[in-house]
């Protein structure tokens, strides 16, 4: 299952700022057939980015509405359980490179 590949051909991801944080909005390519989704973000505190694991970034996920594209995802793979740590994982991960590139100005 290329759930990235799955991702990139039927949604943009796009980010926009407002007062509270970060979004990282999944934004279907085709017009009216599916809903946005939406990741979360907000400026870490203070202290979280002087641990000694440097951060790439001084965002945290807070917070994610992504029902409607696993429901579309579902349709195509049939997920389970299973399945749940790999999506999870690159829905993370997809959401995290958005933010960085955002900040590098790509």
């Amino acid at each position: 299952m290329e759930i990235r590949n799955f991702i990139e051909k039927y949604y943009d991801l796009r980010v926009n700022e407002d007062s509270k944080g970060m979004k990282v909005l999944f934004v279907p390519k085709g017009e009216g057939v599916l809903e946005e989704n939406v990741v979360w973000f907000e400026r870490a505190k203070r202290g979280w980015s002087r641990k000694p694991i440097p951060t790439r970034n001084n965002f945290v996920i807070v917070d994610a509405h992504l029902t409607p594209l696993l429901e579309f995802m579902h349709s195509y793979f049939s997920l389970n359980q299973d399945n749940y740590p790999e999506v999870r994982r690159t829905l993370v991960e997809m959401s995290i490179e958005v933010i960085d590139n955002h900040f590098k100005g790509e």
